[in-house]
Formats: C-alpha cells, structure tokens, sequence
C-alpha cells in the first residue's frame, strides 16, 4: 500500500451521507437522481431482446418496452401467488364438528333452587314454628 490510512467507519459515513446529500441537492427534480438507475435497468432490457445489437434503435426500444412489460407481469403474478400462500397458511383449519351437547337437566323445585343459593326461608326447618315446610310465597313476601 501507498502508507494511506483509511478513515474509519464513522468518518466514512458522513463523506458518504454529504455526498449523496449534495447529489440531490444538485438534481432539480427527483428523476434526475434516479435517472441513471432507470437507464441501467431499461439497458438491461436491450441486452437481452438485442445481443448483437444489429436491430434498429426505434426496433430494439419497442422490443424492450415488451420485454419490461412481461417482466413486470411475471413479478405481479409471482407478488400474488406469494400472498395466496401466506393466505393460506395463515388460514386456520376447518373447526371439528360441535360435541354433542348434554341434555339440560331437569329442572329444579323451588327447594331446591333456594338450598342451592343458600336461602333460608321461614318455616323450612322442622325445629321452626310451623315446620313442617316453607311458609312464604316464591317472592319471599307473603304466607302460603
């Protein structure tokens, strides 16, 4: 080597950043910075429909123009058939047919349903004046 040290990474990140700054601050419209790109790309094109080169310009253009437009299509349909397949993976599988369900059980006796939830009603308990079973209405509020 020349005995030139190279900068290190920082210092090579701001030249780069400050060039490609000054590149578009130099392009007056957004295609002028991406022209040079777009050109490799069309040229691209004209390599493969021309090898030779031996067409006429307004022949290999128009070629090109066709061989752009079947590349585009072959990406928009291979851009589908990916989204198809992550459809479908992300597809969850058919559910299993329900269980049966089981039968409702019968349904309660009011003491039954009153024992269940805790309630004590008046008279239900045999030590109780009146004990020999409940002495209010299903509403609690009066006497049967």
């Amino acid at each position: 080597m020349n005995g030139r040290r190279l900068p290190d990474e920082a210092t090579r990140r701001l030249v780069a950043r400050t060039g490609g700054q000054a590149r578009v601050l130099a392009a007056t419209t957004p295609a002028d910075v991406s022209a040079p790109a777009r050109a490799a790309f069309l040229a691209r094109f004209e390599r493969e429909v021309d090898p030779d080169g031996t067409l006429p310009p307004d022949v290999r253009a128009a070629k090109a123009k066709a061989a752009l437009s079947a590349q585009m299509s072959r990406v928009a349909l291979a851009k589908k058939r990916a989204q198809r397949g992550r459809s479908a993976a992300v597809e969850k599988p058919a559910a299993p047919p329900p269980a049966r369900a089981a039968p409702e059980p019968a349904p309660l006796t009011w003491e039954q349903f009153l024992a269940a939830r805790a309630v004590r009603v008046r008279g239900s308990r045999p030590d109780e004046p009146g004990g020999s079973g409940p002495t209010t209405t299903p509403d609690g509020k009066g006497q049967t």
